[in-house]
């Protein structure tokens, strides 16, 4: 046995014995697997050289330069447009990584964080120092760890980290799958005892993390600036997907949904002592519903009282994260609370965005006037936030600066060009659109693409609404080729924009008509148009059957539930499904269902707004049924079916629950299922 061999067996040995040891998790196996690997890396021959890797750039020998991997040109897109990074400088090197917030996202490459911090540590220190875009769209805490550890041989002189958004992330994967260290019977569980276990997750993610950089660049006198993002409170909604009704009495459901009609109406009337009032009683009976937290909140703001308005945002958007959904990106209160409080214990140093914003919005809770959708910032949002990462990175390095004013000044000076603020702009109403937010923000930043642009603006809209509005799949629009070719949309640089997944497509309601109402109202095109396209595409009297199930009808947002079902499914006591018709003739509504978590009770057709049918039996079987819809219950145009599910259940058929995925069916009920439902003309 050659010595190499040998070694290789004791190791194998070593490794076998501590993975047999129960008490070792998978971290820690991984982690000495990993040591092992360098202990005897020296002793192993290695038949052609280690290809280092940073990110999407490669090694290249020879060079002393890390270039873009054409292997990983897929990837290209969620990472700084710079081909080559240089292994050495002349200049002081900023690492700066981190999540989409440190890309500067729906501005593309022409306009980004790394970009702004560089010009005016330019502007204030001369050309002394430099900045590496290492951040990445999307970026995960794991792989942050990788990116940061092979960035080490570039031997920055600080590091600045913009994330936290992402680390709720880590959880749909091992979290969920998680088995229970002892079976935990179902009356025992409610969404307090998710929440707690959810925010130890991640405390312990947090504290992990901060770790790692303190071992990786503190220890080795490298100053670390952690960035902490902050969250659109004043525009960004709670989704239909990430509140529902909970699991009560027949009775108590009865009141859940009459309390909360109450408050909604008290809030439209602006009666916010109302608002209190049904809300308080509301949240005895569950204070974990996000929707309630922003009702409260909404109210709050409109009585001026930031502070409280503050709390109940920050619940709402704390408590959307009981994988009622898949969330989207947010800095959660434990993951801010824990950076804060946790940093400094590792040496390394903070700065808290949502402060930041604070302090120079009028009303103090930062919305618009900042962001673009949840957490990413539009211009005037990463010119203030850029102006105080430079200001902490010249406090650290020592940079003398006279007046601190010039910070801002000179990032202020950092601007994007007009048509790259506009399509900023409409991908944000697109991305708005499609997770779930109302007409009055959607079209919003569609006002702000059309006084950045209006002609740019104009022939974008009018290609996306004829391309959204068409039953084919939107490649195959000759829309979508316009689309395409339009050099200045840049599609290139967010192509989930007009790629509607596979038998995905919406048919983008809120979006398409805010598009359509400023061009209209801009002389753009004229009125009527896009109803005319409606009817003729999706017309239930256009077509043989219209299938109810499909995306264009069932869904209007790309919100879902973490774990998927072969049959269409509602965890909440209402489902929606939009159809088109001319009012001309009797439809039939064909459907099968069941509801086999119900005890007793019926299922309620509404359409439009008013009663269709109310005897639907609820069971546990599939039920098949067709209805008669007669054309009086129509009207032209858009029509709206809601069926309402038996509000009362009992728990799904399990004793005991087993793992996180088990709590889910627990919390959040499937309430009804549906395995057909069309609509035709009756003959």
């Amino acid at each position: 046995m050659s010595v190499t061999e040998s070694i290789r067996k004791e190791a194998a040995e070593q490794l076998a014995a501590y993975i047999s040891r129960r008490e070792n998790s998978i971290p820690d196996i991984l982690e000495k697997m990993e040591a092992f690997r360098i202990q005897h890396a020296t002793e192993t021959p290695s038949l052609s050289p280690v290809v280092q890797q940073i990110g999407i750039w490669k090694e290249e020998h020879g060079t002393g330069a890390y270039v873009r991997d054409k292997k990983q040109m897929g990837e290209w897109i969620k990472w700084a447009s710079q081909h080559r990074i240089s292994l050495t400088t002349d200049n002081k090197r900023i690492l700066l990584t981190g999540e989409s917030v440190a890309r500067g996202s729906f501005y593309g490459n022409e306009y980004a964080p790394a970009a702004v911090i560089e010009h005016v540590l330019s502007s204030v220190a001369g050309g002394e120092f430099e900045v590496t875009d290492l951040a990445k769209s999307g970026m995960e805490p794991d792989e942050m760890r990788s990116v940061l550890k092979s960035a080490a041989v570039l031997q920055p002189a600080m590091v600045v980290i913009m994330a936290g958004n992402n680390f709720f992330y880590k959880l749909y994967g091992g979290f969920l799958n998680t088995r229970l260290a002892s079976d935990l019977p179902v009356d025992e569980i409610s969404c307090k005892w998710l929440k707690e276990k959810v925010d130890n997750a991640l405390s312990l993610i947090v504290k992990d993390f901060l770790q790692y950089l303190q071992e990786l660049f503190v220890q080795r006198g490298v100053p670390v600036l952690f960035v902490i993002p902050a969250f659109n409170l004043a525009d960004w909604k709670v989704t239909a997907h990430e509140t529902s009704t909970p699991v009560l009495s027949a009775g108590d459901t009865a009141l859940w949904e009459q309390l909360w009609n109450a408050a909604r109406e008290a809030h439209k009337q602006q009666d916010y002592a109302g608002v209190q009032k049904w809300c308080d009683q509301l949240l005895q009976m569950d204070d974990t519903q996000p929707s309630i937290y922003e009702l409260m909140g909404e109210a709050a703001m409109a009585a001026g009282h930031w502070d409280e308005a503050r709390k109940y945002l920050e619940a709402a958007r704390d408590y959307t994260l009981l994988f009622r959904s898949v969330g989207k990106p947010r800095i959660l209160s434990i993951v801010y609370h824990t950076l804060l409080s946790e940093a400094k214990k590792y040496g390394i140093h903070t700065l808290d965005l949502a402060s930041l914003l604070a302090r120079n919005t009028d009303i103090s809770i930062p919305g618009r006037n900042f962001f673009m959708d949840y957490c990413h910032m539009n211009m005037a949002g990463i010119q203030l936030s850029m102006a105080a990462v430079t200001a902490a990175i010249a406090e650290q390095l020592q940079i003398p600066v006279d007046d601190p004013e010039v910070f801002y000044q000179h990032a202020a000076a950092v601007v994007p060009s007009p048509e790259a603020t506009c399509m900023a702009h409409i991908y944000a109403a697109i991305h708005n659109a499609h997770y779930g937010q109302e007409y009055p923000i959607v079209r919003f930043h569609i006002e702000q693409a059309f006084k950045a642009v209006p002609t740019l603006t104009a022939s974008f809209c009018r290609s996306y609404v004829d391309m959204a509005s068409r039953r084919l799949a939107s490649p195959l629009t000759r829309s979508f080729s316009d689309l395409f070719n339009n050099l200045d949309a840049g599609i290139d640089k967010y192509p989930e924009a007009v790629f509607h997944p596979v038998n995905g497509k919406l048919l983008d309601l809120i979006l398409t008509d805010a598009m359509n109402d400023v061009l209209e109202e801009a002389g753009e095109i004229t009125s009527g148009e896009l109803s005319a396209l409606r009817l003729s595409e999706h017309a239930v009297e256009q077509h043989q059957e219209v299938d109810l199930l499909e995306s264009f009808y069932s869904r209007s947002t790309y919100d879902y539930f973490p774990e998927q079902s072969e049959y269409y499914i509602s965890r909440n006591v209402r489902s929606e499904f939009n159809f088109f018709s001319r009012a001309t003739d009797t439809l039939i509504l064909k459907i099968v269902y069941r509801s086999k978590h119900a005890l007793g009770g019926n299922i309620k057709l509404v359409l439009n707004g008013r009663p269709l049918y109310d005897q639907l039996p609820a069971a546990a079987h599939w039920i098949s049924d067709a209805l008669h819809i007669p054309a009086n219950d129509l009207q032209p145009g858009l029509n709206k079916l809601e069926i309402q599910w038996p509000g009362t259940i009992y728990q799904p058929p399990l004793e005991a629950v087993l793992t996180m995925r088990d709590v889910l069916d627990v919390l959040s009920p499937v309430r009804g299922e549906l395995h057909y439902l069309t609509l035709a003309v009756s003959k």
